[in-house]
């Protein structure tokens, strides 16, 4: 388990035979829940842990749910003149992949449309990047690259194949958001280099369990790979 150091300040001595020795030296508690000052034993806390993000705010979710509503509605209309589309929704970060799954997308209208069109391949690669769960001010730089190199890559895409790549980034997405995604999804496209514990495979497979099967694309390395 996860350990975090909390320098401990002891409270001045009670009167008495119940009176608490003073505490000494740094003690290692396990990971809180929470910032802020705890009791331990009868002295007081201050632990701080760098592994906690905050929440997004109402004003976030607000603009993600209205930003959301007008992609959906632009899906529907692409389903509705027989497109087919690719969906990936992934956070924003170097072992997630998505430069690599632009690329890679790139070669394959290369290689399907001899014409340099979109429209012979019939499909759509929509990406959501969402802001890493557990991020901090230490991967602001590393988070800035990526959304450099992602940038880069949609505009060369839809310079050559207007439209091709559909690319938004929300501070958060819901569980409902992201099924919405998934049923109106040909194909869920995961591309991790290396990540732990990803439900969101699965959850592809779960919205589409009363439609028509669509296929799920895995990284060899995406944890799901194995299931």
């Amino acid at each position: 388990p996860t350990a975090t150091t909390a320098t401990m300040f002891a409270p001045p001595p009670l009167a008495g035979p119940a009176a608490a020795p003073p505490s000494s030296g740094p003690l290692v508690v396990p990971r809180l829940s929470s910032l802020g000052q705890h009791s331990l034993g009868g002295a007081h806390a201050a632990a701080r842990s760098p592994l906690l993000s905050p929440l997004p705010s109402p004003i976030a979710r607000k603009e993600s749910d209205a930003a959301l509503a007008m992609l959906l509605t632009r899906l529907d209309d692409l389903l509705a003149s027989g497109g087919r589309l690719l969906v990936g929704i992934d956070e924003v970060e170097r072992l997630k992949g998505l430069p690599l799954k632009l690329i890679a997308f790139e070669q394959l209208l290369c290689s399907a449309s001899k014409d340099g069109s979109a429209a012979s391949l019939g499909a759509t690669l929509v990406q959501v990047g969402v802001k890493a769960r557990n991020f901090t001010p230490a991967v602001q730089a590393d988070y800035e690259t990526v959304v450099s190199e992602i940038s880069e890559v949609v505009l060369r895409i839809n310079n050559r194949w207007p439209g091709a790549v559909i690319y938004m980034e929300l501070p958060t997405i819901t569980l409902a958001q992201r099924l919405q995604l998934w049923r109106r999804a040909y194909a869920a496209v995961f591309t991790s280099v290396r990540e732990g514990l990803n439900t969101y495979p699965l959850e592809a497979v779960f919205a589409r369990r009363n439609v028509e099967p669509g296929v799920v694309v895995l990284s060899e390395f995406a944890s799901c790979s194995r299931v």
